[in-house]
């Protein structure tokens, strides 16, 4: 007995050739394609987040403000800019975190926002109204 499949024959017994993961048709490419892309995406995606920038400042209570900042994977922020700017976008001062990952500045009168950047999609915003007096300091 003779099965068709498709129009092709197929005689019984006859082994068929395995076709690889990219021998197959459109379907098969494009499930491929959608498996590779989901497991790329999910590669990116932990690799965004592990690498994903911090920053808290606190006051010293000494008319300092001291900034620590590093990313979740455990990287330092040795060299990261930092930047202090007031209400109107004016940059105050304009420094780096030292060895220690931590930089401290003198507390500007006035509304004033830190900004911590590591570069692309790095960049961290900490505004004054969220800066609050250490009190391990006092």
């Amino acid at each position: 007995m003779t099965r068709v499949i498709k129009g092709n024959k197929i005689k019984p017994g006859c082994p068929q050739k395995k076709k690889g993961l990219f021998e197959g048709g459109a379907t098969m490419k494009k499930s491929a394609l959608l498996l590779i892309s989901v497991f790329m995406g999910l590669f990116f995606a932990s690799y965004a987040v592990a690498h994903t920038p911090f920053c808290w400042c606190s006051d010293r209570g000494d008319g300092t403000v001291l900034c620590e900042g590093g990313f979740l994977d455990g990287s330092s922020a040795v060299g990261v800019k930092i930047q202090v700017v007031d209400a109107n976008g004016k940059i105050l001062i304009d420094g780096k975190m030292n060895e220690e990952s931590e930089f401290t500045f003198k507390k500007p009168s006035g509304e004033y926002t830190v900004i911590f950047d590591a570069g692309f999609e790095h960049t961290v915003i900490v505004p004054s109204s969220e800066i609050t007096v250490d009190s391990q300091t006092r």
